[in-house]
């Protein structure tokens, strides 16, 4: 009786978790397809492009494995619960691996803003930090000299103008140190609750087989 009532409970636990992580997978795809056509617009980073099309890709995943894990919970398939339980696997890895990842990015600021851009578009990424962030330069407005571009004026017109104090470097790292200390904490509760769904396929899994 007791394992009927936990063989249930797996069941619709797995269903319900299967549903939520749809709707995250779901809103990840649809978010990063947008960063990524914003990307192309305003930065000429490959690592920040990467990014989101990681996320995208990453969302389409989820949302398919969501299904699976869903209908395999809802017809007691061992075959949909066991590809459900492999991928699960493999997802759970790849993103410990991003969270790493963005926790290493948030410190490297500097490096990313020095690579950034090619012959072609040098200043796009760092005009569009300089007019979102409120900044001016790498460390300071005085490295561009008597070439204030306009984007670094907190008033008035470049190259005469007021440019704003701070440098980009300092700016941006304390607000991705911020993004990346929500995505961390986000991505650690999606994390945790794809473990415990691992647990119930794997309970799940077992009592169809003994059931067999």
């Amino acid at each position: 009786m007791t394992d009927s009532i936990w063989t249930a409970v797996c069941r619709i636990g797995l269903m319900v978790l299967n549903a939520l992580l749809f709707t995250q997978g779901l809103a990840q795809a649809i978010g990063s397809i947008v960063a990524t056509f914003k990307a192309v617009d305003i930065m000429d980073t490959r690592a920040m492009f990467g990014a989101t099309v990681i996320g995208a890709f990453e969302g389409c995943i989820i949302c398919a494995l969501a299904t699976a894990g869903f209908c395999g919970a809802w017809q007691n398939s061992p075959k949909l619960l066991t590809i459900y339980r492999i991928v699960l696997v493999v997802l759970i890895v790849i993103e410990i691996l991003l969270v790493i990842w963005m926790l290493v990015i948030s410190g490297n600021v500097d490096g990313i803003l020095q690579h950034s851009g090619d012959d072609s578009k040098p200043n796009k990424l760092m005009d569009w930090l300089q007019e979102a962030f409120d900044c001016c330069g790498e460390k300071s407005y005085s490295e561009y000299g008597s070439k204030i571009p306009q984007s670094c004026c907190r008033s008035g017109v470049a190259p005469k103008c007021e440019p704003f104090p701070l440098g980009c470097v300092q700016v941006v790292t304390e607000n991705l140190k911020s993004v990346a200390y929500t995505f961390t904490f986000s991505y650690t509760i999606i994390i945790v609750l794809q473990i415990v769904a691992l647990a119930m396929v794997t309970y799940l899994k077992k009592a169809i087989r003994q059931s067999e």
